[in-house]
């Protein structure tokens, strides 16, 4: 509407005004108004008026979903305080991408503040599971998209299209069920995920028996060393009788890159393109003790290593391309004993009980990688058969920490609770490693590192007594 000199001259525009000088004013809905005194001449006026604004703001459950408003993108959920003009707004929330689309009007008056909150449902794929024994038989799987428990395999699920993780874990046998007080337990097979929206993507994958999680060395009697001695059988390597008082539970794998991973955050080994199933290395004896700290923590344990005093940086392998170095990392420790309730790395005893199984002399490379047949190369744990516990690589792929310190010789007489020497400047590495010769390939070698190396054939398992 137009207004000249206090009268209406026109209700809308265009229309004809006066010559001469005047007093016009401009009124439009939605629009701020506009007055001023002008010589309006034969050309006319042409004046643009200015829109008032409001604001809105667009949430969504589950969060950072494409937010379009009349047709233009402007943004993704939480959107706040979006300035818009006044009037009526068509704003839609999903419709590309992983979200199917939500849309709504909303009337934005001139300073308002409006909110819209949608609730969006994923665009759907559908993913068929089919998992496997080594004899090709259907076995049963957990599994999780996601971190969320889906199914259990065999098994097609419908799962949102941008899923990215598929991750499988053996089925507990509710009549022999693993502990769970050991964590991180049963294995992980991890698949990264590229599914089609109403596509079926399939998996037909093989689950290793006998993989379960962690190895249950039961208190008692016992003889560590070797039995049967063979010729030029080193001194470290006697018979010694040691009793214990107590149950542990040694992981059967080695701790892998991606248990490193979610717990510390990187990954310092070597042979990194081996994947996220290979052994982690090039980690010291401090590195892995405090690794055992931080997975005590994560799970709500008591701590079994003071650490005091530390020096350099926690776990950061060694140089591009190196295959050794010795660590920065280097603290005062105390260990708390076997009694602790939270996760440490296995005594030598441990160790040795549940690497052994019914025997503790030379085993064949059937059961680990080395020298003969790993191509210069650590490989994915629990591809070799297992022991009589169940235990994976404790010959071959990479050798392990023990908690003990290193002495040349054993103990003379029987020991109960042996946790090795009460001092020294080595500790005892276990297990041989992907360069080891055959004649290493048992569960009495033994040899002691700096604690501070860091070797692409050294890592370590976690043990934890058991209450």
């Amino acid at each position: 509407m137009v207004l000249v000199d206090g009268e209406i001259a026109c209700r809308a525009t265009p229309c004809a005004l006066p010559l001469g000088v005047h007093e016009v004013s401009m009124h439009l809905e939605l629009h701020e108004t506009r007055r001023e005194r002008v010589t309006i001449d034969a050309a006319g006026l042409r004046w643009p008026l200015r829109p008032r604004f409001g604001t809105v703001s667009v949430l969504s459950t589950p969060a950072g979903v494409a937010v379009s408003v009349d047709g233009q993108t402007v943004g993704a959920t939480p959107l706040l305080g979006l300035r818009v003009q006044a009037g009526q707004h068509e704003v839609q929330v999903g419709g590309v991408g992983c979200y199917r689309g939500s849309r709504r009007l909303v009337v934005v008056a001139a300073g308002s503040q409006e909110s819209l909150n949608f609730t969006v449902e994923p665009v759907l794929a559908a993913l068929e599971v089919r998992t496997y024994d080594d004899e090709g038989n259907v076995v049963g799987a957990e599994v999780d998209v996601d971190g969320t428990p889906v199914a259990v395999a065999p098994a097609v699920v419908a799962v949102p299209v941008c899923s990215a993780l598929l991750e499988l874990r053996p089925e507990i046998d509710p009549e022999d069920p693993p502990p769970e007080q050991l964590r991180p337990g049963r294995p992980v097979h991890r698949i990264a995920l590229a599914l089609e929206a109403h596509e079926v993507t399939r998996f037909d994958l093989v689950m290793r028996p006998g993989h379960s999680g962690p190895v249950t060395v039961r208190h008692g009697a016992y003889q560590i060393g070797i039995r049967r001695p063979a010729a030029g059988q080193p001194p470290s390597e006697p018979v010694l009788d040691v009793s214990l008082t107590y149950d542990v539970w040694v992981q059967s794998t080695e701790v892998t890159q991606q248990q490193w991973l979610d717990v510390a955050g990187n990954d310092p080994s070597g042979f990194v393109k081996c994947g996220r199933d290979c052994p982690v290395e090039r980690v010291s004896w401090f590195d892995a003790v405090h690794f055992t700290n931080l997975l005590s923590a994560r799970d709500g344990y008591e701590s079994c290593y003071e650490l005091t005093g530390c020096k350099g940086t926690f776990g950061t392998g060694c140089n591009a391309g190196a295959a050794q170095c010795d660590g920065d990392y280097i603290c005062q420790v105390r260990f708390k004993g076997v009694a602790c309730e939270g996760y440490r790395l296995p005594t030598e005893t441990e160790w040795e009980l549940a690497a052994a199984g019914d025997r503790s002399d030379y085993l064949a490379g059937d059961v680990g990688w080395f020298q003969g047949n790993s191509g210069n190369s650590a490989h994915p744990v629990a591809e070799k058969a297992t022991n009589s516990l169940g235990m994976f690589d404790v010959f071959g792929n990479v050798s392990e920490w023990t908690h003990d310190f290193y002495a040349g010789t054993r103990p003379s007489v029987p020991q109960t609770d042996w946790v090795g020497p009460p001092s020294g400047r080595n500790r005892t590495a276990k297990g041989s490693a992907y360069l080891s010769s055959a004649d290493q390939m048992r569960a009495g070698y033994r040899y002691g590192v700096e604690p501070e190396f860091r070797g692409t054939g050294l890592g370590f398992r976690i043990a934890r007594t058991v209450r």
